[in-house]
């Protein structure tokens, strides 16, 4: 499977941001620690997804977070995060295409 699927957003000319169409070939796998804002020691979450840059990852932990608990994105910290060693697998590339209402 090498098909391209919205990537990171980057800005376009009418000051938005739009996708980015990348390899999902390119995909890498991350892991996260994502806590409610001022809540490092209560814990959290620790979330492993694909994504294409670690700036991907984090919005989408955070999203996934949120929509989990009812909390917003912005009322969420990152408290780790780590590039796994190793491309994203199907599995966590299914969930990146289904998060993008491509499944």
């Amino acid at each position: 499977m090498n098909a391209l699927v919205p990537g990171p957003e980057h800005p376009d000319m009418l000051d938005g941001e739009t996708p980015m169409a990348c390899h999902i070939g390119g995909l890498m796998a991350y892991r996260l620690e994502i806590v409610p804002a001022g809540m490092v020691h209560v814990g959290g979450a620790v979330l492993v997804l694909a994504a294409f840059n670690a700036r991907q990852a984090h919005q989408l932990a955070a999203a996934d977070y949120a929509k989990a608990t009812g909390l917003s994105p912005d009322n969420l910290d990152l408290v780790g995060i780590e590039l796994l060693d190793r491309p994203a697998t199907e599995q966590e590339k299914r969930a990146y295409l289904a998060r993008h209402g491509r499944v």
